[in-house]
């Protein structure tokens, strides 16, 4: 064979390998490139969700702390102090919380002083979210006094915000906060040439196998291909019986941080019970008996699940054990919520319940817990005790407040975790705080033991809701004899 023969023999071996690599590379690069803008279009949508989230947080946060401070008696010049000494030192270009005056449309608060008393945003143009209602001037949708969510728009080479707003009821200002998207879009930026380069490499990825497998693959691959699936199963099943066993451990760790029992008094009876969801989540009471006869307890809910809700929820009880000789449940809460922050968690909170019985008289201070309820024997009426206040562990320092409460012969009170009014049932519907004052009420029998209340209780959330928990739903009941 000459030269020549050899050439063509050659180009003959490798042309149905190259034509492979070629149309498989071209076919999953061209499939890449048309599945980049949906891909965008997703993680935008994602920002933007997350972004609106926080902001609405956020926005709810500093209106129940600006209602917390006018009903603690402050004039409204010194809540406005106090809310812009809390937002104070916020990055702006990321994002920022401001106080606004409804007629005027003025700036009451800003992290920028200079904005203070100016107009807002002058040719800001805002677009409500879902496209329900046409976009127009911001300060329009300000004046109506409602709640709202959507883009801020300021005109070329000007960037664009997510802000969502809302009106501090009995006053006339809105809390207004704000994202800024420069990021996002800059994130997108990346994302797309991340998934450009990623279409390419793994069509190259693809296309050198398919071209290898074009000149044929023989029964011993086609063997080790079926030896190779086996063992990724059997690695998975594994994996699945190791994940399961973590889950299990953690449960029985969440279980194990909460009392066995619960103090017995002649002059005051409690229980408590916890219903853990599917996975494991982060909530969790505890009861202290102190030396001077009084009782310290407490009701938290860590953000998320799983284990590291579980260690959320053991930091807790550590520092509520370490403070249970103190008096001051404001500087309690406040120093949890200074430790929990200081240990960088990432975005994991504790919704955190602190109460102080003495006698009959009862201290209450809240960290984004819902509302306690209390029931009164004579009336038979339930009252709601508001426990505002951010979660602890928050990255901005929120002032706790105390509540005080006196109560009477046969009152009981209800402290619960978000699951319960948060429970859904069969048709999606929301139990909310009224059904919960409604299956409460509904359990205090005159002659009934705390112990009897939370299995009424339990009767009626799982009868009512009819499907599996997704959230750990724990209430802890006392009645004073």
């Amino acid at each position: 064979m000459d030269r020549v023969d050899q050439q063509r023999t050659i180009a003959a071996t490798w042309r149905p390998t190259f034509y492979t690599f070629a149309a498989v590379f071209l076919s999953i690069l061209v499939v890449g490139f048309a599945a980049v803008p949906w891909i965008l279009g997703f993680a935008q949508r994602v920002y933007l969700d997350l972004a609106s989230d926080v902001n609405q947080r956020q926005a709810r946060s500093m209106t129940a702390f600006l209602e917390s401070r006018l009903q603690a008696g402050l004039s409204e010049d010194e809540a406005i102090l106090e809310f812009q000494a809390a937002t104070a030192g916020s990055d702006v270009d990321r994002g920022y919380v401001c106080l606004i005056e409804r007629g005027s449309s003025r700036y009451l608060s800003h992290p920028n002083l200079d904005k203070l008393g100016m107009d807002v945003k002058p040719g800001a143009i805002f677009s409500p979210a879902g496209g329900q209602e046409a976009q127009g001037p911001w300060s329009t949708f300000i004046e109506r006094g409602e709640s709202a969510d959507g883009l801020l728009t300021f005109g070329p080479q000007m960037s664009e915000e997510k802000v969502y707003f809302t009106s501090v009821p009995g006053t006339g200002w809105t809390v207004s906060t704000h994202k800024n998207l420069d990021r996002v879009y800059a994130e997108l930026g990346r994302l797309r040439r991340s998934l450009i380069g990623g279409a390419v490499l793994l069509s190259l990825l693809f296309a050198l196998p398919a071209s290898v497998a074009a000149r044929g693959v023989s029964r011993r691959r086609e063997a080790q291909i079926q030896h190779q699936a086996e063992l990724e199963r059997r690695l998975l099943e594994e994996e699945d019986a190791r994940k399961s066993l973590e889950l299990d451990q953690a449960r029985e760790l969440q279980l194990s941080l909460v009392p066995r029992e619960l103090p017995r008094r002649p002059e005051v009876r409690m229980a408590a019970r916890m219903e853990t969801a599917t996975e494991v989540g982060g909530d969790y009471y505890d009861v202290i008996e102190r030396e001077d006869g009084s009782l310290l307890f407490a009701l938290g809910d860590a953000t998320g699940h799983g284990l590291k809700a579980g260690m959320m929820v053991v930091a807790a009880k550590s520092l509520f054990a370490y403070s249970a000789n103190t008096d001051d449940l404001v500087d309690v809460a406040a120093r949890m919520a200074k430790a929990l922050r200081t240990m960088r968690l990432g975005r994991l909170h504790m919704a955190f319940a602190l109460a102080h019985l003495t006698g009959r008289r009862l201290e209450v201070v809240g960290a984004g817990m819902p509302p306690a309820l209390i029931h009164r024997h004579v009336t038979g009426s339930v009252e709601e005790l508001a426990l505002s206040g951010a979660p602890l562990g928050s990255p901005m320092d929120f002032p706790y407040s105390l509540a005080r409460v006196d109560l009477e012969a046969g009152d009981t009170l209800l402290l619960m975790s978000d699951g319960l009014p948060e429970l859904q049932g069969a048709e999606g519907e929301v139990l909310g705080y009224e059904g919960v004052e409604g299956f409460f009420s509904d359990a205090v029998e005159p002659d009934a033991s705390p112990e009897d209340i939370v299995a009424a209780l339990s009767r009626r959330v799982s009868t009512w809701s009819g499907r599996e928990l997704e959230d750990d739903v724990t209430y802890l009941v006392l009645r004073v004899s």
